[in-house]
């Protein structure tokens, strides 16, 4: 531990020159740099206490986020500036065995964090070390609030109503209060509503969800107007070597969908890689209407799911396969409408599908970008244009600029990584 402190202090101390010596936009990085290796001090330290909060055996109740220091009388603060508790970075998992904590409670912290990566990683994290039983609580600000007073014009939200003595000078009219609510500066990533903070615990496995009242024993009265206060409870203990929640979530939706006999008899010649992505991209295009391209060897089967549950007789789906593949897993019904040719060039026209899928394997890697390039091409102009794209976990795909992208998802069995893209807006 002391050689990496010492490590640490020597990598601040270079940080600290390199700012002194070099331009403002070069030293930005450094800086940032500079500023983890803060936090993760501050953690290591966090860390180290935090094992003997464990073996004391006393009860854990946590707050967390609770600033420099906590008003709650047998609560343990914990924040990366916290001068009375544990200094944690609560962004990486807690130093807590599974089911090791009493109760946990936040306020006003969960909105600081984008989701859904941050924010449900965060939770599941808390339920692993929550006790079976255990309670968590939580008081966001009341966005749906907010917003029903804007559209009623009511009165009370004007400035320094809703967020008293808190907006800068200049909030001075309804719309700056709604900014100052979603963005505050920066610092806020998500709003919340009684039913999507809900939904958002039940994500994460909570039971026994349901709001309750403004608690003056532990939360802030400054804050009372306008927050909304939920709890749940721990249920069920986590199975050791939990996957991520996403994942868990994505994996039970993918098995259901898989137990449909005609399905089963689609994808029982596939591995477990192929099997998981093929079932993703059909879950994800099964509801969408319009013509689908489904580009490469690997995504032919996602067609012939799409067959099964295709939502309209309109509905065209074709595929492309590259014309040295001997063998290839195609159904019948979609036999007439499989090509097989050397891609890219795609062999349709211009603007023509509005959904384009495909799974690149390692040989696809590196002719990537002239395959997205390619597939734009045929992509539809119109807006609800979408491309769906699954590479290998270990590829880092470089999206081209050509694309926005606005989805992207860790496939569970390391079937990949999920790409969804769409036209980028020309400037």
């Amino acid at each position: 531990m002391l050689i990496r402190n010492a490590r640490l202090g020597l990598a601040l101390l270079v940080l600290r020159l390199i700012k002194r010596m070099v331009p403002n936009e070069v030293s930005k990085p450094f800086l940032t740099c500079a500023k983890e290796l803060v936090i993760f001090k501050r953690h290591l330290a966090g860390v180290r206490h935090s094992k003997a909060l464990v073996m004391n055996g006393k009860p854990l109740n946590l707050e967390l986020g609770g600033g420099v220091k906590s008003t709650k009388h047998g609560w343990i603060n914990v924040d990366l500036t916290a001068q009375d508790g544990l200094t944690l970075d609560l962004r990486l998992p807690l130093p807590f065995p599974d089911e090791s904590v009493d109760s946990i409670y936040a306020e006003h912290f969960l909105e600081h964090f984008s989701y859904p990566d941050d924010l449900l990683g965060m939770l599941s994290e808390w339920y692993r070390v929550l006790r079976v039983g255990g309670t968590f609580t939580v008081g966001v600000p009341d966005a749906g609030r907010a917003y029903r007073a804007y559209a009623a014009g009511v009165g009370e939200f004007y400035c320094n109503k809703y967020w008293a003595n808190v907006q800068p000078e200049f909030v001075n009219c309804p719309m700056d209060e709604i900014n100052w609510l979603i963005y505050m500066g920066g610092l806020h990533f998500y709003m919340f509503d009684q039913e999507n903070l809900m939904q958002r615990l039940e994500e994460a496995g909570f039971v026994d969800i349901e709001q309750r009242e403004f608690d003056p024993t532990i939360d802030n009265p400054n804050r009372r107007r306008q927050t909304i206060y939920v709890c749940g409870k721990k249920r069920h203990s986590v199975a050791a070597g939990r996957d991520d929640i996403r994942k868990r979530q994505i994996r039970a939706l993918i098995d259901e969908f898989a137990s449909f006999d005609k399905v089963t008899a689609i994808v029982n010649n596939l591995d477990t890689a192929d099997h998981y992505a093929v079932l993703r991209l059909a879950m994800l295009i099964a509801g969408r209407w319009g013509d689908i391209l489904a580009v490469g060897d690997r995504t032919i089967p996602v067609l012939s799911v799409l067959e099964l549950f295709k939502p309209s007789t309109d509905m065209q789906a074709f595929g492309i396969i590259r014309a040295r593949t001997g063998q290839s897993i195609i159904a019948r019904p979609t036999n007439n409408k499989i090509r097989k040719c050397h891609y890219p060039p795609i062999p349709f026209t211009e603007d023509r599908f509005k959904q384009v899928i495909t799974i690149m394997n390692k040989q696809d890697l590196s002719a990537a970008n002239s395959i997205l390039a390619d597939i734009r091409r045929v992509l539809t102009t119109a807006h609800d244009g979408r491309v769906y794209v699954v590479v290998p976990t270990d590829f880092n795909l470089e999206i081209p600029r050509l694309f926005a992208c606005l989805h992207k998802e860790y496939l569970p069995a390391d079937a990949g990584i999920l790409f969804i893209l769409k036209r980028a807006v020309a400037r």
